[in-house]
């Protein structure tokens, strides 16, 4: 099939997760880079709901609800991606938020874009695959998760324009173990409420340089900065000069500049935030 619809991938630097009594009132507040890589995404009819990634059979659970909640008839969507599924690339909301886009457009729904969005939000939600990176998907840049009035309540911070950035993926961290875990929602709540009240006064200001540092702070109070290559990967370009910290969540790392050795990947910030395909 031909794809219909592209959400970019997503990295966050640092987060505040929000639980309320439902999807729209569980935010996630924070810090997002949304980048030009993502997902691309087209369904079909067919005789049972089953979602392809790259030409292979998978099970993203949060993208077959979103497809039964919004489709009139079971359907088959199929996904294109070169980001890593699990990383810390957002690639689950990604494909949940290119899904409600593809199947509003193949059936004509005519959705607003905050209903799409929410479907995939909820998507995430219920299986504890994400909680934010919907809401920076929709808006595109480099976005401040405000999370004041509900999940798409964000800031994007325009002056920094659509920088180049790197990335290097070394596998996976779960995503629903970390959220789990009482001692890491005790640390990530506390590392995160610092971070948002030391970014929120900046918010005119702020360099791309003074954000990456502000989230590896953030990664090392949490704990979760404990990959060796992760941590080799960031000392080396740091000691080059350049910036660089963990991405939330995933063992992989987000660097100005390209490090030492091989699997570096560049890619601009991607300013548009999930579409159609024209």
């Amino acid at each position: 099939m031909t794809p219909t619809a592209f959400s970019p991938g997503s990295f966050t630097g640092f987060f505040l997760p929000e639980y309320g009594p439902t999807p729209a009132a569980t935010v996630s507040r924070g810090l997002s880079f949304c980048l030009e890589h993502g997902v691309a995404a087209a369904a079909r009819p067919t005789d049972s709901f089953r979602v392809v990634l790259n030409g292979t059979a998978i099970e993203i659970p949060p993208v077959v609800q979103v497809a039964a909640a919004l489709a009139p008839e079971p359907v088959a969507v199929e996904l294109e991606t070169p980001l890593p599924l699990g990383c810390g690339f957002g690639v689950s909301a990604a494909a949940a938020l290119a899904t409600a886009l593809a199947i509003d457009r193949r059936y004509d729904l005519g959705r607003p874009r905050e209903q799409l969005g929410m479907a995939a939000h909820a998507a995430e939600v219920g299986h504890r695959t994400g909680i934010g990176d919907v809401a920076a998907q929709l808006a595109g840049g480099i976005v401040f998760r405000r999370g004041r009035t509900g999940p798409f309540d964000t800031h994007r911070l325009d002056h920094l324009g659509a920088p180049a950035l790197f990335y290097r993926s070394f596998g996976p961290l779960s995503t629903r173990d970390v959220l789990r875990s009482p001692a890491f929602s005790a640390a990530i709540a506390a590392a995160g409420a610092r971070a948002i009240a030391w970014l929120e006064p900046r918010l005119a200001d702020v360099t791309l340089a003074e954000l990456l540092d502000r989230s590896l702070e953030f990664a090392g109070e949490t704990g979760l900065l404990t990959d060796p290559q992760v941590t080799d990967a960031i000392r080396r370009v740091r000691d080059a000069g350049g910036s660089a910290t963990m991405v939330m969540l995933g063992q992989s790392v987000l660097a100005t500049a390209a490090g030492d050795g091989e699997g570096w990947v560049g890619c601009r910030i991607d300013a548009r935030g999930a579409r159609l395909i024209p």
